[in-house]
């Protein structure tokens, strides 16, 4: 540990190398700033795709929920996939 103070203090009195070393530095915070925001912005952008699939999903089962309450009254199965707009055949497996 005292040998790396000694060379920071060493590298320091360099004003070319301590410019660098703040280059360098400044360099790797932006990068993790980018990154920062960057994560923030997938997952921003994750949780919205998430919630589209859900509500997608919410209509499927909904739609899948009347059809079978019409069938259980007798509708005919044209009539229940043109209203619900779910193919016949998903109707018959309900």
């Amino acid at each position: 540990m005292e040998r790396a103070a000694a060379r920071l203090i060493e590298l320091s009195e360099d004003e070319h190398t301590r410019h660098r070393l703040e280059s360098y530095r400044r360099f790797e915070m932006d990068n993790r700033v980018m990154l920062k925001e960057a994560r923030a912005e997938g997952m921003e952008k994750g949780m919205e795709k998430g919630m589209e699939k859900g509500r997608e999903e919410g209509r499927g089962e909904e739609k899948t929920s009347i059809a079978k309450a019409m069938k259980a009254e007798g509708l005919d199965y044209a009539v229940i996939a043109k209203i619900t707009g779910l193919p016949i055949e998903q109707i018959w497996k309900i």
